[in-house]
């Protein structure tokens, strides 16, 4: 590496075994220099914390809110938010999940493109309604109640 900033990568690393609770073993050696500084051997992660898959980023988890639009109606609101976004990866994007399955009851629903059901609050007046909230595999499902009537 020339210009701005100098350095250089000699490495000879091989990375077996290991799952998401044990420690893998590796053989071979890594040396990497940037601006005078030296860093020898695989990365310390990999002695103390096992495999990958416990360090993948998880599923973001879906947010539910639920407004009243009159007659037993529900306004069943569905946002997700990812971290690290942006420059310097500092930033949250919160966006309206669409196509997400609201349940409740028999009074199923899909949300808009702006991320909102519409839904008939049924069952017991007197009791709280669970919502549930699915929108496949890549974000976590969630609840929201909707108080009893009053």
């Amino acid at each position: 590496m020339t210009g701005a900033h100098t350095g250089s990568l000699v490495k000879d690393l091989r990375i077996a075994g290991g799952n998401a609770t044990g420690v893998p073993t590796y053989t071979g050696s890594s040396k990497v220099t940037y601006d005078g500084k030296t860093l020898t051997g695989p990365p310390s992660w990999l002695n103390a914390k096992g495999s990958c898959p416990e360090r993948l980023p998880k599923a973001p988890q879906l947010t539910a809110t639920a407004t009243s639009v009159g007659n037993d109606r529900y306004a069943i609101k569905v946002t997700a938010s990812v971290s690290g976004v942006g420059p310097n990866e500092t930033q949250t994007d919160t966006r309206p999940v669409t196509h997400a399955s609201v349940q409740t009851l028999g009074a199923d629903a899909v949300t808009n493109d702006d991320g909102i059901a519409v839904i008939k609050a049924r069952g017991n007046p007197h009791q709280p309604t669970k919502v549930n909230i699915t929108a496949g595999d890549t974000l976590a499902p969630t609840t929201v109640t909707i108080p009893a009537a009053k």
